[in-house]
């Protein structure tokens, strides 16, 4: 698991750390190509891809009994996980990115939960805390009355504070779920804070709190409810901590916490009409400190390069992005003796994301009606 991304609405694990890991990767022929007719795939185009090991394919059956409609491919090296809500039509899907092996899903949180928790038990929990971030979404972007609320209001912290509080507590729910299963939860959380400075996933000092007001959830409604409470709560509680001016102030009860996160996040919460004015203007933040360039295009099918900045120059990062995120990628030759590393984007709906996760793209044409013209580069 990353420090903080960007506040965003759309997926639960950051890009911080990944970018910085970009730095050191081979640069690749990044020329723009002016003849898109030349341009041939060296190989078909595919998304990276790995074997799950045992341990994570038993914990799917689980995380889909709590996500049915749930959409879940494994990367081949990026460690980690990623979930993302994504419309098809009024409908929000939620799509999950997963290391193939568990010390890796699960990343710099394994350490500290081996020997607290069996291996199936930890990859139930890397699951379930990634299916309450799609759920946590879902409250706010598929509301009742048809708009979308950006849930991004929310700190990164408070929304990981939601997530692991919704996983503990649909594991409880379990006939074989291991005794001290929460505890194990917060003390890991505890211990990886503490080792490893990581202020966006130190959730534990809200766990307890949030979890005394929830000792049994015995539905998904009410787990999930918890964990929506939960967020308020942590985001009132910061709000506490910075406001206050003496040490000895005593800390408001957890009502008036969840009380003071509503009163701050619900103003600040931006609304759009419909999935499509969602889709339309909103804008992430997840890929904008990369550099994107359309490189050929054919038919409707475009190739981009994509780069991160070292030392004044840019480094490929398409394959990393690729297994980051899911997209197609591979091997473009442009001219005789010219082959770039690139992306696959097949349609405009595939931009549309791209768009909706921050990527800023240069065009070969200079003005991109089906990405978003304001952003297109000339």
């Amino acid at each position: 698991m990353e420090p903080q991304p960007p506040k965003r609405p759309v997926q639960s694990i950051a890009a911080v750390a990944f970018a910085a890991a970009l730095i050191g990767i081979a640069p690749g022929a990044l020329a723009r190509s002016d003849d898109s007719s030349r341009a041939r795939e060296r190989a078909p185009f595919a998304i990276p891809s790995g074997a799950p090991e045992p341990t994570l394919k038993s914990a799917v059956d689980y995380a889909r009994r709590l996500e049915p409609d749930l959409i879940l491919t494994y990367r081949e090296k990026e460690p980690g996980a990623l979930s993302v809500s994504r419309f098809a039509g009024d409908r929000l899907y939620c799509e999950m990115r997963l290391a193939p092996f568990l010390d890796t899903a699960l990343d710099s949180l394994a350490p500290m939960l081996n020997g607290r928790l069996t291996p199936e038990m930890q990859a139930r929990f890397a699951l379930s805390h990634e299916v309450g971030h799609c759920k946590f979404r879902r409250v706010f972007m598929a509301r009742p009355d048809g708009r979308v609320a950006d849930p991004s209001a929310f700190t990164w912290l408070a929304q990981e504070v939601a997530a692991d509080v919704y996983g503990i507590l649909t594991m409880e729910r379990e006939s074989d779920a291991p005794p001290g299963l929460r505890q194990a939860i917060v003390v890991a959380r505890r211990v990886m804070g503490e080792r490893l400075g990581d202020r966006a996933h130190a959730t534990a000092n809200f766990l307890e709190p949030a979890l005394s007001q929830c000792p049994d959830a015995h539905s998904d409604a009410q787990a999930l409810a918890c964990a929506v409470d939960a967020a308020y709560l942590t985001v009132g509680y910061l709000g506490y901590a910075t406001s206050r001016t003496r040490g000895g102030d005593p800390v408001p009860a957890i009502p008036e916490l969840i009380a003071a996160g509503h009163e701050w996040i619900d103003p600040r919460m931006r609304y759009f009409d419909n999935p499509a004015a969602y889709e339309r203007d909103f804008v992430g933040g997840d890929l904008a400190r990369f550099q994107f360039r359309e490189i050929a295009r054919i038919g409707k099918t475009r190739y981009l390069s994509a780069e991160v900045r070292s030392d004044d120059q840019g480094v490929s990062a398409a394959h990393r992005l690729a297994d980051f995120y899911g997209l197609r990628f591979g091997t473009l030759e442009v001219s005789e003796g010219r082959a770039v590393e690139a992306l696959r984007v097949d349609d405009a709906k595939e931009l549309s994301w791209l768009k909706l996760l921050g990527a800023r793209i240069e065009v070969a044409d200079g003005l991109e009606q089906d990405i978003d013209a304001g952003r297109a580069v000339p």
